[in-house]
């Protein structure tokens, strides 16, 4: 690819991108009873062409410049759905404890020889992803507290396109004070 002095554009306010129209919605909704809370949602975003192309030297959010544009990354229509649910328990006045699942499934959206992978081969491929989470949370004061959280994620197909590792496990504790 062409620099971008060369293309005309400051490489400090130019950025590359790719154009789409894109439809969601989404359901979600939370649900207590007593020392527990229950959460849960939906989400489904389609991405296609747009109808309306940009060109080069189009400007953008926050004064940049769109140096090269990609109108045409999405001949097949790719479709994400999102999808989670989570409870919190208060254990104690002081100690919650949380615990949730995230989703994502995404439709092979590939062309040419690609078209309708569900394999690793290219990010268009069908794929997915799952992610949990477990975290407790203890309350030292009213705006002070401390946690300790794990999350396990893992990809698969067309979403572990890239990724040196198909899963992760991170894990992190903290003091916060909140204002």
């Amino acid at each position: 690819m062409a620099s971008l002095p060369t293309l005309g554009y400051s490489s400090s306010n130019s950025l590359l991108g790719t154009i789409s129209d894109n439809e969601t919605f989404g359901v979600m909704g939370s649900y207590g009873f007593g020392a527990t809370k229950l959460m849960a949602g939906y989400e489904h975003i389609t991405f296609d062409n747009p109808k309306s192309p940009l060109t080069a030297g189009s400007l953008t959010i926050g004064g940049y410049v769109l140096a090269v544009v990609n109108n045409k990354a999405f001949n097949n229509q790719k479709t994400l759905q999102v999808f989670w649910a989570g409870v919190r328990f208060a254990a104690t006045p002081d100690l919650d404890l949380l615990a949730a699942y995230y989703g994502y499934k995404q439709d092979s959206f590939a062309t040419g020889a690609n078209t309708g992978c569900s394999d690793n081969r290219s990010s268009g491929c069908s794929g997915t992803e799952s992610s949990v989470s477990l975290v407790a949370d203890y309350k030292f004061a009213k705006r002070f507290d401390g946690y300790f959280g794990t999350f396990y994620t893992g990809v698969q197909d067309g979403l572990a396109n890239g990724f040196l590792n198909k899963s992760t496990l991170t894990t992190t504790t903290g003091v916060r004070f909140r204002f």
